[in-house]
């Protein structure tokens, strides 16, 4: 097994998107533009259940 060592910590920022929809950008921005295969990750959030619509799940 091959060990890694972290290059850089990359924090995401807020962004309104959709319909009131704020996520966090982190993988598939301009700062981490690298790493293959990621396409996109992205972290939502909220305190209130009710806020899940249909399509978007918790996991």
């Amino acid at each position: 097994m091959t060990t890694r060592t972290i290059e850089r910590r990359v924090d995401g920022q807020f962004v309104n998107d959709g319909a009131g929809l704020r996520r966090r950008p982190i993988i598939g921005t301009s700062q981490v533009d690298y790493l293959d295969p990621f396409l996109m990750l992205d972290e939502f959030r909220t305190d209130q259940a009710d806020d899940y619509i249909a399509g978007i799940n918790r996991i």
